[in-house]
């Protein structure tokens, strides 16, 4: 009983922790998004005028991408919302690589008005461009479901993959870390444990030169409209 307690008040102190870390980090990046979208709608209409097409289509998604970013008012949204943002990010990488990759989704729409936390899939897809594919080229599998009371989501790609070493760093904690793609996956993991608890989160599995799958699990909780919260 005695660890029990230990362990509980030990879970507790890491999610204030967490929790009070998350709230400094989003004061200090604090920005004006009304300056951030003017400028952007100012740099789009300004391209738009001198024809250049592409430019002016990569800032619009751009744009898109930050405003689901920079709302900080909400830190579960739908599962729809967080798709039509990674909907954006992918634009923005095919007008910069080319029609080269392959984007793959499978998501019953009755699981899309589930809750996640934001800005959780758009690092892991980063790191897939930035990490994992060479100019772009490659598969992405995204697959929602649901099992009983709970959602698994698996984000596949068959990317440069890594090694087991390189995987076991990933969640390991600490501000000395090299290299963006185990910040991405470390701070996913902990939302979800911050907003579920411990027992949920990520697991990755990886093969060098195959690539990478990354599973999620997290229970189903709805948004209602009186602005509170429910569990299935």
């Amino acid at each position: 009983m005695v660890r029990g307690v230990q362990s509980l008040v030990q879970e507790v102190e890491q999610s204030q922790r967490l929790k009070k870390e998350a709230e400094l980090k989003a004061f200090h990046y604090q920005i004006n998004p009304h300056l951030l979208f003017n400028t952007l709608n100012s740099i789009q209409w300004k391209a738009r005028l001198q024809g250049a097409e592409d430019i002016r289509q990569m800032l619009y998604h751009l744009t898109m991408v930050l405003e689901g970013n920079l709302d900080i008012s909400q830190e579960l949204i739908t599962v729809g919302r967080e798709l039509r943002m990674i909907e954006h990010f992918l634009q923005i990488q095919e007008i910069r690589y080319g029609d080269v990759f392959r984007y793959e989704l499978n998501c019953e729409d009755s699981l899309k008005q589930y809750l996640i936390p934001r800005m959780t899939l758009q690092p892991l897809f980063e790191n897939i461009f930035f990490h994992g594919f060479t100019d772009g080229i490659g598969v992405i599998k995204l697959d929602v479901r649901t099992e009983k009371n709970e959602l698994m989501l698996t984000l596949r790609d068959d990317g440069a993959g890594m090694t087991e070493e390189k995987r076991e760093r990933l969640f390991i904690p600490g501000p000395k870390r090299r290299g963006r793609g185990g910040l991405g996956v470390q701070n996913a993991d902990q939302k979800f444990k911050l907003h579920f608890g411990p027992q949920y989160g990520l697991t990755v599995h990886s093969t060098k030169g195959e690539g990478t799958a990354i599973v999620i699990r997290w229970p189903k909780e709805e948004e209602r409209s009186d602005g509170y919260n429910q569990e299935n």
